[in-house]
């Protein structure tokens, strides 16, 4: 009715005129879209679909940072641009990576074991399936992130905070079309404030390892840093029956994971 009652107000040719330009604002918006889809195709087919400085291969893009971080560093740059320090899925990749990146002597792999007692890659907190651990590694103590060395292709594992060391960060290419938008970070902060729920607590603890009988699980509440740190040793008591972190390295990497974890919630 009211539509009807609107179409009295004009005239005949102002109808017509209304519909015309309704008509060339539709051919407009279907040739804008027609646009993007081209620009976008051929913005895949150069250099693989990866900005500038970012080198391409397979369905990612990667980017050598050649200034010297720690890991947690390292990951929260990449994490800034949409992309994760680089995790290697085969030995096809892991050729690519040591004949592309040789212009540095090592450079930091986004895979880490923490306190789990297996090694997870920091893209979706997934076991790690493929390695090229060099001869005597991993090695003991607290050396819980990988290390890659372009001039073997092999594999070391390091302490994550004691040395600083170049990196490269990876990303699917499909970040880098046009208008592509990549995860956001609240909180890119790797030693963030722990403000845990019980059932946070849970959804994480069913996720990192195989279902288990049920354990009491220790609220954490918002704490400064060095409190948090006690309240993960007595949480490791919890988790892993009476096994507590080995290291303060340790502390800081399972605090690094829980949070990423239940950001992803």
């Amino acid at each position: 009715m009211a539509a009807e009652a609107l179409d009295s107000c004009y005239t005949s040719q102002e109808r017509k005129n209304i519909e015309e330009l309704q008509n060339h604002i539709l051919a407009f918006t279907k040739s804008v879209d027609t646009l993007k889809t081209d620009l976008k195709g051929k913005y895949t087919v150069l250099n693989g679909g990866c900005h500038k400085d970012w080198k391409p291969f397979r369905d990612h893009c990667y980017y050598l940072v050649k200034e010297e971080k720690t890991w947690f560093e390292g990951e929260r740059f990449c994490k800034n641009k949409s992309s994760s320090l680089v995790n290697v899925k085969d030995k096809d990749e892991n050729k690519w990576l040591q004949s592309q990146f040789k212009d540095v002597q090592t450079f930091w792999l986004g895979i880490t074991d923490g306190d789990l007692k297996y090694w997870i890659n920091t893209v979706d907190y997934a076991p790690t399936t493929y390695f090229n651990w060099d001869s005597g590694q991993p090695g003991n103590g607290a050396e819980n992130c990988g290390m890659f060395y372009p001039g073997s292709g092999k594999w070391h594992d390091y302490p994550c905070t004691k040395y600083l060391h170049p990196f490269v960060c990876k990303k699917d290419v499909s970040k880098h079309f046009v208008g592509g938008k990549g995860p956001t970070e609240k909180n890119p902060d790797p030693i963030p404030v722990l403000l845990h729920t019980d059932e946070q607590m849970r959804r994480f603890e069913r996720k990192r390892k195989p279902p288990t009988p049920r354990r009491k699980v220790v609220k954490i509440s918002r704490r400064d840093v060095q409190s948090a740190a006690e309240c993960l040793l007595d949480l490791g008591k919890e988790i892993s029956g009476s096994h507590t972190p080995s290291s303060c390295e340790d502390v800081e990497i399972l605090s690094y994971l829980m949070q990423r974890k239940i950001e992803t919630h």
